[in-house]
């Protein structure tokens, strides 16, 4: 099977999703007993009725184009994931329950959620179809961003040749 694209909003296909959680991260990750831990966050807080979720960021991470990764990344990101206009069939209905998202400052990406929504952590912690997008990136790639994503991930497109093979390469 071949990926439909590597835009984690246009698609919802399982191959794709496994290539990108290889090009991608997420904000949390499960470690094998289950808990979630840090992943492009530090750390996390949660209000006590469980509405408002707030991740301090790590500040070592750049994107594939060497552009810095913020909060505004998460923001930008999800705010595109949840726009109708994107008809997101993975990450947009993975985040419906939120109703805000915010950058109080570079390094804290704070969502607040329209009603409580236990699974949020488990869809946080995927790294493929939730991952932060580079905004210049998606502006420049335009149609074709699908070909060529640029996230944070441990591994960047190399090469895409359809119908034969997808090579990805180191990130250093």
């Amino acid at each position: 099977a071949e990926p439909d694209t590597l835009d984690a909003h246009k698609t919802g296909a399982g191959i794709s999703d496994f290539v990108m959680q290889f090009i991608g991260g997420s904000l949390i990750t499960k470690a094998p007993d289950g808990t979630y831990v840090p992943s492009l966050a530090e750390s996390w807080t949660t209000s006590e009725d469980g509405l408002v979720w707030e991740f301090k960021l790590r500040e070592d991470v750049k994107f594939h184009n060497g552009d810095p990764f913020t909060a505004e990344d998460f923001v930008y990101t999800y705010q595109r994931a949840v726009d109708p206009a994107t008809a997101s069939t993975a990450t947009g209905p993975n985040l419906a329950p939120v109703a805000s998202f915010e950058a109080p400052d570079p390094y804290t990406f704070r969502m607040t959620l329209a009603q409580p929504f236990y699974p949020i952590l488990e869809a946080l912690a995927d790294p493929g179809y939730m991952m932060p997008l580079s905004k210049r990136a998606v502006e420049e790639g335009g149609d074709n961003y699908g070909r060529n994503p640029v996230s944070v991930g441990p591994y960047k497109l190399k090469e895409w040749a359809t119908g034969e093979r997808i090579v990805l390469e180191r990130n250093p």
